[in-house]
């Protein structure tokens, strides 16, 4: 799933999808393992599946190329696929930042252009982004424990997530 998203916040959450994204106007606040990192325009982000992230937007509203992308699509690369775990922030003078950033805008330009074969084109491009940012610093795969824990407490977050917003107008009785 590409998406072009003005993003002013996003509250915690998690999923089971690989995201990267890119700004491409503006800046704003990642909360990502309970540090705040500022994203400026062209820093390139990840995060991990079941990763638990929100965002907050610093002052006028920013604009953020994402790329949601299912585990289904990468299944077949490697039998530790599900425990790839990629460097989180790419800045502008990291090295690969250039390319992988270059990548990001080519697949949604050929993605919302709709082109014969547009899809095999976005396809090279983030499978060739995965061999980037599966050679950069940082990036490793963890443990099946370590990706266990990390899908539970994810999965249990969206829960109590889900349950508040369904409850949220409900009155409150401590009986």
């Amino acid at each position: 799933e590409v998406l072009i998203v003005e993003m002013t916040s996003r509250n915690p959450h998690g999923h089971s999808d690989l995201e990267i994204g890119t700004v491409i106007e503006g800046s704003l606040e990642l909360i990502l393992d309970q540090k705040h990192i500022k994203l400026e325009k062209n820093d390139v982000y990840v995060i991990n599946r079941y990763q638990i992230h929100s965002f907050t937007g610093k002052g006028k509203e920013s604009l953020v190329l994402a790329f949601q992308i299912n585990s289904e699509f990468y299944k077949n690369l490697s039998s530790d696929q599900n425990r790839f775990q990629f460097r989180s922030i790419i800045r502008n003078a990291d090295a690969g930042h250039d390319r992988l950033h270059s990548n990001l805008m080519e697949c949604a330009g050929s993605y919302y252009s709709q082109k014969p074969f547009f899809e095999i084109k976005c396809a090279s491009l983030l499978f060739d982004s995965l061999y980037l940012l599966a050679g950069m610093e940082g990036s490793r795969i963890i443990s099946d424990k370590e990706y266990a824990m990390t899908r539970s407490s994810t999965l249990r977050l969206n829960r109590i997530l889900e349950y508040m917003a369904e409850h949220y107008a409900e009155p409150v009785r401590l009986e």
